[in-house]
């Protein structure tokens, strides 16, 4: 669905290690159920941005239609805020 809304999803999904949230600038957790100070100690303090977004677990297409919306909106401006337009991130039409 994401690819009908002009999103390129590279590369594979790898499990999250403790060398590689070290290396990351920042890390986007977007839950509604994270768990409360689990990032909020050591080299992780300053670098997450949580955005608290429901899942959509009963697969509502429209639902999850606007999750992924919500989702780019909110990548579009933090890619802004960053300064980092033009390297990783483009997504248009939304």
């Amino acid at each position: 669905m994401a690819k009908g809304l002009g999103v390129k999803i590279k590369g594979k999904p790898q499990a999250i290690s403790t060398n590689l949230l070290r290396w990351k600038d920042i890390i986007v957790a977007i839950t509604d159920d994270l768990p409360k100070g689990l990032f909020d100690y050591g080299p992780y303090k300053n670098k997450v941005v949580k955005w608290k977004i429901p899942d959509e677990l009963k697969g509502n297409k429209n639902n999850t239609k606007r999750i992924i919306k919500e989702i780019i909106k909110r990548v579009n401006t933090l890619v802004k805020e960053y300064g980092v337009e033009n390297q990783n991130w483009h997504c248009k039409g939304i």
